[in-house]
């Protein structure tokens, strides 16, 4: 779920924050659903510029597309 959420977003606890979220839901306590997907760690770069993310949205139907 981590690995996924961090696809799309850059939030700096994601980790901590899904899984007090996951700890703290009834529904999820009751159901008891299996890990589907293997968990990977945030890797951290080293230096300025090695890793870069973006946000991105679109095309919007009606708009410039350049």
């Amino acid at each position: 779920m981590t690995s996924l959420a961090r696809m799309y977003v850059f939030w700096s606890k994601i980790n901590q924050d899904i899984e007090e979220m996951v700890r703290s839901c009834s529904v999820c306590s009751e159901l008891n659903y299996p890990v589907k997907a293997p968990l990977n760690p945030w890797i951290y770069p080293c230096s300025p510029g090695e890793s870069v993310h973006v946000d991105f949205a679109g095309p919007f139907p009606g708009k410039c597309t350049y």
